[in-house]
């Protein structure tokens, strides 16, 4: 009976029962709190399986934002690049336009200063002409027959520019 008189046997038998009196009445509440915190742990999983679903189905969201936003741009680049090429031709056309209609004014200018110079060239054919035959008769003539061959010139040229 040695035994029960060592202390030491009485520490490590008080250990045993208060170890087996904590484990017997501790482990109801240890149990709860880590199935507590197991369950925590659980919705904090869950949450974030949740936020990640969200977050792909955001990023989903976007890139098909983000592709209609690039189709939408190629379109109005394309709208733009044939209005463009429209643009052009039209501009081309009116320049071809005005440059005929140049070209046709030109020309009428041209006709007019021919004409002109034409009318030019006969008038002053015609003075001359009229001067150096004025001049013939005028030493070939005497001076009574000169001025009846005036009036009748004078009448003729005023009857003729009057019809």
């Amino acid at each position: 009976m040695d035994i029960l008189q060592d202390s030491n046997v009485w520490v490590a038998l008080s250990f045993v029962i208060f170890a087996a009196l904590a484990f017997f009445k501790g482990r109801g509440i240890v149990l709860s709190l880590l199935d507590q915190k197991i369950d925590a742990i659980r919705k904090d999983i869950e949450a974030a399986e949740n936020m990640r679903v969200e977050a792909q189905e955001l990023l989903a969201q976007y890139q098909r934002k983000n592709r209609e936003a690039e189709k939408q741009a190629e379109k109005i680049i394309e709208h733009a690049k044939e209005r463009v090429v429209e643009m052009k031709k039209e501009a081309q056309s009116r320049i071809k336009d005005d440059m005929k209609r140049r070209e046709e004014q030109l020309e009428q200018r041209l006709i007019m200063m021919e004409e002109r110079a034409i009318s030019e060239i006969q008038n002053h054919a015609s003075r001359l002409t009229v001067a150096a035959t004025r001049e013939i008769i005028s030493n070939a003539m005497s001076q009574k027959e000169n001025e009846r061959l005036n009036k009748e010139v004078l009448k003729e040229i005023s009857s003729q520019t009057l019809h």
